[in-house]
């Protein structure tokens, strides 16, 4: 390893398999946003600020942990932080947690092609858990390649979706900021400083599970570190343009399962239907992560045996997503682990802070 090399070019690859594994279902088709942030009216923009700068922290501390300790067992992380018991504990909890979020994904696929195609929901359920497991059996660094093209192409369009509608609204932003308290919304928590922290609780729950595997992948702390802000900022910016479309249209946003698309089509009816195939790609870059995860900790994805699994596990996710609707399954699965995830972040917390008192102590005597 050396931890100064660094290029523009291996930093944008971190951002963007960042961003793509972070878009998922919940994010590309803008329920996850509608609930976590647009709900609370003016707090949002608190909120957004909130998950940028105690995010930015968490997940670069994920992959820079990775980079720098090398874990040579899948649940050396949860043991670095937690301890050999809670980390047990963490390492089964957070694997069940990432394979119901893959759930969530199959989910969302379906209610994409549902909501514009009219198809039945087990076709896009179905499509995703096939993709997504032929996809997972390629292996860890493939993945990366893969969805790390994906995610900063869905950053672009997404504004590029958004921008018009924050000008061609039917409302004000200030109009719609007011209505949200008038609506029939989802939401995670009463308040917003709850949300962010619920929001942050089940993200760790993923990143914990897929960041630091990736970080040891990297050639350079550097690049870990900076790829790592880079794509949490740009993942932020793109959460405030498009709480600022939903604002301006948020008449429009009750009721819907695919919010993001009901935007792409007030653009145009034409433009849903090509945003519809774009979101999917969305939650297929989420959910090949998702599975690669759970699937791969107890297996190896280049044996038959491992290949076998993720076929099985792929397909069960299948069924179980055809059970509820998305918002719901989006609501209960993400919200409830969500609070496990908050007393995450304060063990992390703590190991980092014992860390760094190590550190300064080694530093005094010397």
């Amino acid at each position: 390893m050396s931890g100064n090399k660094v290029s523009l070019g291996g930093i944008l690859t971190v951002a963007g398999t960042y961003i793509a594994f972070a878009i998922g279902s919940g994010f590309a088709t803008g329920q996850e946003v509608l609930q976590y942030f647009t709900s609370y009216g003016v707090s949002a923009f608190a909120a957004l600020i909130a998950y940028f700068i105690i995010g930015s922290w968490m997940d670069t501390e994920f992959i820079t942990t990775g980079y720098r300790e090398q874990f040579e067992t899948k649940d050396g992380v949860y043991k670095y932080y937690c301890g050999k018991y809670i980390g047990t504990f963490y390492d089964y909890f957070t694997n069940l947690f990432v394979y119901m979020s893959f759930i969530v994904m199959c989910s969302g696929a379906g209610a994409t092609l549902n909501q514009h195609y009219g198809l039945p929901t087990w076709v896009g359920v179905v499509i995703l858990a096939v993709a997504g497991g032929l996809t997972v059996t390629l292996g860890l660094n493939r993945i990366a390649d893969i969805i790390g093209k994906i995610g900063p192409a869905l950053i672009v369009i997404t504004i590029l979706i958004c921008i018009p509608n924050i000008f061609m609204g039917d409302l004000s932003i200030k109009e719609g900021m007011a209505l949200t308290a008038d609506l029939d919304l989802v939401k995670p928590a009463d308040s917003w400083y709850m949300s962010v922290f619920n929001y942050l609780g089940f993200g760790i729950l993923w990143m914990v599970a897929f960041l630091p595997a990736y970080g040891k992948t990297l050639k350079s702390f550097k690049q870990a570190a900076y790829g790592q802000i880079l794509g949490v900022a740009l993942f932020t910016v793109t959460a405030l343009i498009v709480v600022l479309a939903m604002f301006a249209n948020m008449e429009s946003m009750e009721g819907s399962q695919i919010p993001i698309l009901t935007l792409a089509a007030n653009l145009s009816p034409a433009l849903g239907a090509v945003f519809a195939i774009i979101i999917m790609f969305g939650i297929y870059s989420s959910a090949v992560p998702l599975l690669y995860s759970p699937a791969t900790r107890f297996v190896d994805e280049k044996t038959t045996k491992g290949k076998l699994v993720i076929v099985v596990l792929a397909l069960l996710g299948a069924a179980v997503a055809l059970l509820l609707p998305f918002n719901k399954l989006l609501n209960i699965i993400y919200v409830i682990n969500g609070y496990v995830g908050i007393i995450f972040i304060l063990l992390v917390a703590v190991k980092v802070v014992l860390r760094i008192a190590k550190k300064n102590s080694k530093k005094t005597a010397a």
